[in-house]
């Protein structure tokens, strides 16, 4: 069975940011979400964030 390939959605509220995973956390894909943390991380000011990992089906080593 192949993994599938990760995709993540950004959720901006007023009281909470929130990341939503899905898919394979693999090696390429911890850098594209670090990316998107770095840039999301200038907005969230000091509302909570949320990393939701609900459906997250695994995770290679830079991943964790």
């Amino acid at each position: 069975m192949k993994s599938q390939k990760l995709q993540y959605y950004m959720h901006d509220g007023p009281s909470a940011f929130r990341f939503e995973l899905a898919g394979n956390l693999n090696n390429e894909a911890e850098r594209d979400l670090d990316q998107a943390w770095r840039t999301a991380s200038s907005m969230i000011g000091d509302r909570a964030l949320v990393v939701d990992m609900t459906f997250l089906t695994g995770a290679e080593r830079d991943g964790r």
